[in-house]
């Protein structure tokens, strides 16, 4: 189906309407970041970058390379076939990003708050075997999707 332009730019501004009435409100929550799409708000994505700047830059460095080796991996046809995430975690270069340790959390937690790595909660909850990756309500468990668990992710670490 083709849409007159008229018509296509009516409803793209309906979709955005909620937002913009949504940031007006005085209860509203913060506007994510300017950038990449990402579960972070502006106070959130400073806080988080105050911790980053926290963590020596040969850590950071070696953080980079290890994550960038491993993310490649999720493209791996191997893995693509398995419907459990954890399988990501079944690699050397999985166990060498691991190996930095828990002062690569806020490295972690910059790349889980974008939507497309929710893939990387799999090192944050080796990292964090405290976290629950399932919860409960009412004494059932709450199914949640990989990108919610992120999304928690995010917000259980940068609660204040």
């Amino acid at each position: 189906m083709i849409l007159p332009r008229r018509l296509f730019l009516q409803l793209a501004a309906a979709t955005v309407t909620p937002w913009v009435a949504l940031s007006t409100a005085a209860s509203a929550p913060e506007r994510p970041a300017a950038g990449a799409k990402t579960y972070l708000s502006r106070s959130q994505a400073v806080k988080l970058h105050d911790q980053i700047a926290e963590i020596p830059a040969a850590t950071r460095r070696k953080f980079a390379r290890r994550y960038a080796a491993w993310r490649k991996t999720w493209a791996s046809p191997a893995l693509a076939l398995h419907s459990d995430t954890a399988a990501f975690r079944k690699s050397p270069k999985f166990a060498a990003l691991v190996a930095l340790g828990p002062p690569i959390l806020p490295l972690l937690i910059e790349k889980i708050a974008h939507p497309d790595a929710f893939f990387a909660l799999q090192a944050y909850a080796a990292l964090r075997p405290d976290w629950p990756a399932q919860i409960e309500t009412n004494g059932e468990q709450v199914f949640e999707s990989e990108q919610a668990k992120a999304k928690r992710a995010v917000t259980d670490w940068l609660a204040p």
